[in-house]
């Protein structure tokens, strides 16, 4: 089987339990760096006292699958329609808001958590994932594109010898990470990078009556990170470590990626604080490396990213 010849397609469940059928030619996603891994897997040691001293072979005790992947930050080309990753987000824990011709933004959503059918087409074989939940992390660097990388968590489905099929993908370009408008407490630092780490926290607890032996797998919370690179300022100009020390919650603004409708995103975290700050350089001038969380305000809102 080749490499080259992988694709994933990403589908909401319409409840937990009842597995959907994702679609490549509606719900494919265009991805990188695309991986089909078996995880959490339970292999059993039989230590038992005998006469001889080799072992005896190991019993399988069930196992969850995982799916990793990257992929380019894009619009779907409509302004008010949600992007490729859209089923990615919202399985992520991410609730959907949509504005006809306007705006399709994700934010996060305690309640009414949403699962995801994966299928993994290799060439030739279809695996999958059922009821699989998962975490993101962004990275947005001067004069590439702005990038996802997703990690899902799921009970393996019966895998099949399935000929490759068509796949249609969004026919958006994604937009370099130049123009946007950075600022931090509302202040305009110069960066080259902003890194955001969703955080999210998945528990898969063992289950007596499971096939595979593992219950429902849930995200319980999530603890929402990340760093940027300023150029070193005067104090008196901006100080960093004085807002550290301080605890200061500040706003943070992406600043719009992107100029034409349906293919710009921006990302806003109200009340992010810095938990490091450590000295860097960027050719001969220095810079800071902050590190930070982001709380909430007043509730689910501690990260917004828009496509508009």
């Amino acid at each position: 089987m080749l490499k080259i010849r992988e694709a994933i397609a990403v589908k909401i469940q319409t409840a937990h339990g009842t597995a959907a059928t994702p679609s490549p030619t509606s719900e494919a996603v265009l991805c990188s760096n695309l991986s089909f891994s078996y995880v959490d897997s339970r292999m059993l040691d039989r230590n038992i006292v005998k006469n001889t001293k080799g072992k005896l072979a190991q019993v399988y005790g069930g196992s969850l699958g995982q799916v990793t992947f990257d992929v380019e930050l894009k619009g779907s080309g409509t302004a008010g329609a949600g992007p490729e990753i859209a089923a990615c987000l919202v399985a992520c824990g991410m609730a959907e808001t949509i504005v006809a011709s306007t705006s399709a933004t994700y934010s996060p959503a305690t309640a009414n958590q949403q699962y995801a059918t994966i299928y993994f087409y290799q060439d030739g074989v279809l695996r999958s994932l059922e009821d699989a939940v998962g975490t993101f992390s962004l990275n947005l660097e001067a004069g590439s594109f702005g990038t996802a990388s997703f990690t899902f968590t799921g009970h393996l489905g019966t895998p099949s010898d399935t000929a490759f099929p068509s796949t249609a993908y969004d026919a958006s370009v994604p937009v370099p990470v130049i123009g946007g408008a950075f600022t931090i407490g509302g202040y305009s630092a110069s960066i080259t990078k902003l890194a955001i780490d969703r955080g999210n926290n998945i528990v898969k607890p063992a289950s007596y009556s499971a096939s595979d032996g593992y219950g429902q797998i849930r995200i319980l919370d999530w603890d929402c990170t990340g760093s940027f690179d300023p150029s070193a300022e005067l104090l008196a100009t901006k100080d960093y470590v004085d807002q550290w020390a301080s605890g200061t919650a500040l706003a943070l603004a992406s600043g719009t990626i992107g100029s034409t409708a349906g293919n710009r995103y921006a990302i806003t975290m109200p009340a992010v604080s810095y938990r490091s700050v450590a000295y860097g350089e960027r050719e001969a001038i220095r810079t800071y490396e902050v590190g930070f969380g982001a709380a909430e305000v007043s509730g689910d809102d501690e990260l917004s990213i828009a496509f508009t």
